[in-house]
């Protein structure tokens, strides 16, 4: 368990990176703030971001793992903001909440013509 552990750590590390480096490629609207923004009492958001005056949340999983109750909990600290999931493999429609935006790696990395890596 400590190893896969780890390795999602480690994974969601590398993700994290590829997102920074081509944020304002996939997100061109968004300001990138901070990365693992600590909400006391709660934990920390992967990626932390702003639209004007509104707060984007981002949240990034392995697999397809949903990132619901993060993001709905994060984003019960802010006024109005922007829930992003963003998983390794596709959420089914049925897990999906109106309220959240749900990208894959891929899907991101295709809407962009020089990704860096």
């Amino acid at each position: 368990k400590d190893i896969a552990f780890m390795r999602k750590t480690e994974y969601i590390n590398f993700i994290m990176k590829k997102i920074v480096n081509n944020f304002e490629k996939i997100f061109p609207d968004y300001t990138f703030v901070q990365c693992e923004k600590q909400l006391f009492g709660i934990g920390k958001v992967d990626i932390y971001a702003m639209c004007g005056e509104r707060s984007v949340i981002i949240e990034l999983k392995t697999g397809n793992k949903s990132p619901n109750s993060q993001l709905l909990a994060y984003g019960s600290k802010f006024e109005n903001p922007i829930l992003i999931g963003i998983t390794e493999d596709e959420i089914s429609e049925e897990r999906k909440l109106a309220e959240i935006k749900y990208y894959t790696l891929e899907e991101l990395k295709k809407g962009v013509s020089e990704w860096i890596a």
